[in-house]
């Protein structure tokens, strides 16, 4: 990078680039701290890559989340906080700690920025080439910027929920090595019950049954639970092995399940997202997305290269004929599309009917209530010897007489609507 903007430079100021990206460029080659800064970064991101990576995966993990947040929670904050503020904190009283308090933090220059960091810091000072007020704006920023992540992660952690922290019960390690295991599922029993996830009779007995459970790995799986690697072993294996067809533990292994279903993030559907993403072609058919997608998980699952796959005669024979059941597929497509084009025309003649039966509804009650009104109006002419509503009555009786004649009309279209309605329908 240095090279490029020293070689840039010497170029006719005509050819220098006048973008703004290549003037933050050629000012942070030219900041002494650069590479501190840089170090820094790597420093964070060798921290963080470990628990991403782990966490990247479809096996069941949620067991394991609230020791590895925890203890990832922990160093963030000890690089920036001061000692007795974090120690002995439980993972949820860790979320709750206060950040933004002066008293809480530790001086700007006794921040953790990292061994190597400290190392180009302690050099360039060294060297004369930085000055003591840099030194502390640059201390201070890496300050800020550990405050602002650890405030992210808390903001978006699941240690603030007390039941992460009861699937540690189910974790190998803790179950043979840590007495508190029993107390942690026994919450946790609670915590299903009163979500309706058990009933109280299913909870007392997983109860029993996982102290069975404790006695038995303690007996015959202690290496085996000890040396538990969630990054290269199965929880659901080592829990199937173990509870699996084993009536003794069926309730608990009901549970177990239950806990297992749990997400512990959305890397696995965010995977997911991505091969579709590399998957899917312009005018693609969800039929075919899907195919390829069964195609994918069957090689992945298989765990080998492609040009391993074994192919079987009944895969060739399948293949040979792939194009005779493309044709079927192709005239089924064209009966589907010609049924729903016969149904959706047999909707809109359904509609057209019910529109003809409302109209002649309407037309006949305005015409009665015409004649009724026009019938008001002669008795009251004769009563009070009055031309005028005569006249006003024989208007209304015009009026009807066309109504009629429109609804006369109107029930031979109503006919002839309902006799195509039953062509239609065969």
């Amino acid at each position: 990078m240095q090279k490029y903007v020293t070689e840039t430079l010497k170029l006719p100021k005509s050819k220098i680039p006048k973008i703004h990206s290549f003037e933050i460029v050629t000012q942070s080659v030219n900041d002494c701290l650069f590479p501190a800064k840089l170090q820094f970064f790597v420093t964070q991101a060798s921290l963080l890559k470990p628990y991403l990576e782990m966490y990247q995966t479809e096996k069941p993990m949620a067991v394991f989340i609230a020791a590895d947040l925890q203890n990832l929670l922990r160093t963030l904050l000890a690089k920036f906080l001061k000692k007795e503020v974090i120690e002995d904190l439980t993972a949820a009283q860790l979320c709750k700690v206060n950040l933004d308090k002066p008293e809480n933090v530790l001086p700007v220059l006794k921040t953790d920025i990292g061994f190597a960091t400290r190392a180009l810091v302690e050099k360039l000072e060294k060297n004369k080439k930085l000055s003591q007020l840099q030194l502390t704006a640059f201390f201070t920023e890496c300050q800020t910027f550990l405050m602002e992540i650890t405030k992210k992660m808390i903001s978006k952690s699941p240690l603030k929920y007390l039941v992460v922290g009861y699937l540690a019960s189910l974790d190998p390690r803790v179950m043979v090595k840590n007495e508190a295991a029993s107390g942690k599922f026994q919450k946790l029993l609670s915590k299903l019950l009163s979500l309706n996830r058990l009933s109280a009779q299913e909870c007392d007995t997983s109860k029993q049954q996982f102290e069975g459970l404790l006695k038995e790995l303690k007996s015959y799986h202690m290496n085996e639970c000890s040396n538990f690697d969630p990054r290269s072993q199965r929880l659901d294996s080592f829990f199937a092995g173990v509870l699996h067809d084993n009536d003794s533990f069926a309730t608990l292994w009901k549970v177990v399940k239950m806990v297992l279903v749990l997400s512990h993030g959305q890397a696995d559907v965010e995977r997911g997202f991505s091969v579709n993403k590399d998957v899917v072609a312009f005018n693609m058919d969800a039929d075919t997305i899907c195919a390829y997608r069964k195609v994918y998980d069957a090689v992945k699952q298989m765990q080998c290269d492609v040009h391993e796959i074994f192919i079987a005669k009944e895969m060739l024979k399948s293949c040979k004929a792939s194009h005779q059941r493309y044709l079927v597929h192709v005239e089924k497509q064209k009966q589907k599309k010609k049924a729903n084009e016969m149904d959706e025309k047999t909707k809109q003649q359904q509609l057209e009917v019910a529109e003809f039966k409302n109209k002649l509804v309407r037309l006949e009650a305005d015409s009665d209530r015409l004649l009724a009104k026009a019938d008001r109006l002669c008795e009251e002419a004769e009563a009070k010897n009055k031309i005028s509503l005569l006249t006003e009555a024989n208007a209304l009786r015009a009026k009807s007489k066309l109504k009629r004649k429109e609804l006369e009309k109107t029930k031979e279209e109503a006919e002839a609507a309902e006799k195509k309605l039953k062509l239609m329908k065969g």
